[in-house]
Formats: structure tokens, C-alpha cells, sequence
């Protein structure tokens, strides 16, 4: 049931999975495009919805150059949030 009830919020674009984390987030702006970009914190497990119309210009390029039918596209980017790395240099 609960797999079922998460893969019904995933095809509707109600939450991500991030595989990275292996985690589902909430969409901070559900069904507005299937294409999202997060920043997650290996310090503290933030993980940050973001949007680039450049980055999702160059993905569709891309797959459109390759002939490839996207459905779905989620970037995961690891590192170190900006509240971490400044408690990090204020130690």
C-alpha cells in the first residue's frame, strides 16, 4: 500500500526520489514540469529543490541529439550547504 500510494505522488508530480539519499521530498511546485535539480548536504542532509532553464535547455538537447524519450529527469548534486561550510570555518 505504501509503495502505491508513493508511486501515485511520484507519476503526479507530487514528490522526487532521490536515489542519492534514498528519500523522497516533496515537490516544492507540483506539476509545474518534470524536470528538478537538488543540492544535498552530505553534513547535514538538507536537500534543496532548484530550477535552471539553461540545465534543462542543455538535458533536452541532449536526449533530443540521442533520439531518447525523456520522462522524467532528476539531477543530484552532493556537497556542502552554505550553514554548514560557514559552522565549519567559524570552529
Amino acid at each position: 500500500t505504501v509503495y502505491r500510494a508513493l508511486n501515485f505522488l511520484l507519476d503526479n508530480g507530487l514528490i522526487h526520489k532521490l536515489n542519492s539519499i534514498n528519500a523522497y521530498i516533496g515537490c516544492s511546485h507540483p506539476l509545474r514540469h518534470s524536470q528538478c535539480y537538488f543540492l544535498i548536504c552530505d553534513e547535514c542532509g538538507e536537500a534543496d529543490e532548484c530550477c535552471n532553464s539553461h540545465l534543462s535547455d542543455a538535458i533536452k538537447q541532449t536526449t533530443e541529439h540521442h533520439q531518447f524519450q525523456t520522462r522524467q529527469t532528476t539531477v543530484e548534486i552532493s556537497g556542502k550547504c552554505r550553514q554548514c561550510a560557514q559552522n565549519q570555518t567559524d570552529e
